[in-house]
């Protein structure tokens, strides 16, 4: 098996700069992880909550404390939904959507 490709530089600061706003200088206690098992940058995990396989990039643990909890969107959603502002949980549920 090669090396894992880096992660697309435009994708990478998207997602960093989406996550340091909602963070407010502060790092996150959970990891909501991706579902797209087609992205070959990132790490497979399982959700702590329902062990569904679930995908986040490395690169970004600067963003979370060391034993962040990864769990999938669905349960972000499930367990943390009032605490998730709308336009998150649109972008949550349509990765919920695509990867229904």
């Amino acid at each position: 098996m090669g090396e894992k490709p880096e992660v697309p530089l435009r994708l990478n600061a998207l997602t960093r700069a989406e996550n340091k706003a909602v963070l407010d200088g502060k790092k996150g206690n959970i990891w909501v992880c991706g579902l797209d098992a087609e992205q070959p940058w990132c790490d497979e995990t399982k959700c702590e909550y329902c062990s569904r396989k679930c995908y986040f990039v490395a690169e970004n643990a600067d963003l979370v404390e060391k034993n962040a909890k990864k769990i999938c969107p669905q349960c972000a959603l499930e367990k943390y939904g009032e605490d998730i502002s709308d336009r998150m949980k649109r972008m949550l549920m349509k990765v919920v959507n695509d990867f229904a």
